[in-house]
């Protein structure tokens, strides 16, 4: 008797240890996708394929991903918003997820991806997926977005692969929908060297801010400077007018109206083709 009930109970036990560490798995990517799951053809791999979700990626039947980059193409330097946005969702709570990496030949990372919003993050360097607080929709949509300098002339054409997941919210591996799309952005050859935007080195502190903070970049020729700050979709919030930009390292400080609700902002700097872009929290 006692060796029949071992026999039957360490099967169970493993399978019980299975359902456990397969049931973590689901719960630990709620917070964000693992490095290299966008299906582009370097990663080779989405959701389904990693141990965490069951079934096959499907190509999504509509455009997710889209941007404010020209028709002509992404000007080097220069900051653009990307925008995913998930409709149709269904099941407990609309949970949703994604990861998305902006990518030239070989999987190799073109431009440099900006966090904008709590609810995103970035792994490895070149992936941007949810956070925690990220992967719920409501109203059966979600939209994630996040801003993306261009990269160097002579980059050529940046794919924004990415992998999305209609979640069912059981917790369990199975019933999630996972969709794949991409979007092609070219190089506008058509610009001269001297419209060019260049990033040039800059520093926002104290980070978060309550009131006040300072913020801090070099010029690397003199020009005009504007200053202007945003919320996280863009839109101008206060602007002024700083004259007489000297080469080398200016300071500048700026009040933050104590009316503003807590969260993230933007700040940019522009000075002929020179511009600088630092998110803060304010408190």
């Amino acid at each position: 008797m006692i060796k029949r009930f071992t026999l039957v109970t360490i099967p169970l036990i493993v399978l019980l240890l299975l359902l456990q560490t397969n049931n973590n798995r689901v719960h630990s990517n709620s917070s964000g996708s693992p490095a290299g799951h966008t299906g582009s053809p370097s990663d080779g791999m989405t959701c389904t394929m990693s141990g965490c979700h069951a079934g096959t990626a499907s190509a999504s039947p509509v455009q997710i991903i889209s941007s404010n980059i020209p028709t002509a193409g992404y000007i080097p330097g220069t900051q653009y918003t990307i925008t995913a946005t998930l409709t149709g969702l269904t099941g407990i709570n609309n949970k949703c997820g994604f990861q998305i990496s902006p990518q030239g030949p070989g999987g190799v990372l073109r431009g440099t991806p900006i966090i904008t919003s709590t609810g995103t993050k970035i792994v490895s360097t070149k992936y941007i997926t949810h956070t925690g607080s990220g992967n719920q929709g409501a109203g059966g949509s979600k939209t994630w977005s996040f801003d993306w300098i261009a990269p160097v002339t002579g980059s050529g054409t940046v794919t924004f692969y990415g992998a999305f997941n209609y979640a069912n919210g059981t917790g369990t591996a199975s019933g999630d929908v996972i969709r794949t799309t991409s979007m092609a952005v070219s190089e506008d050859l058509t610009v001269s060297a001297a419209e060019i935007t260049k990033q040039v080195t800059a520093r926002f502190f104290p980070n978060p801010v309550i009131d006040r903070a300072t913020f801090e970049f070099e010029l690397e020729s003199a020009a005009d400077v504007r200053i202007n700050i945003m919320d996280v979709a863009g839109r101008s919030l206060k602007e002024e007018m700083l004259l007489q930009g000297i080469a080398g390292v200016q300071s500048v400080q700026v009040d933050i109206p104590s009316d503003w609700p807590s969260g993230i902002y933007k700040i940019s700097m522009n000075s002929g083709n020179q511009q600088a872009v630092r998110n803060f929290m304010k408190q």
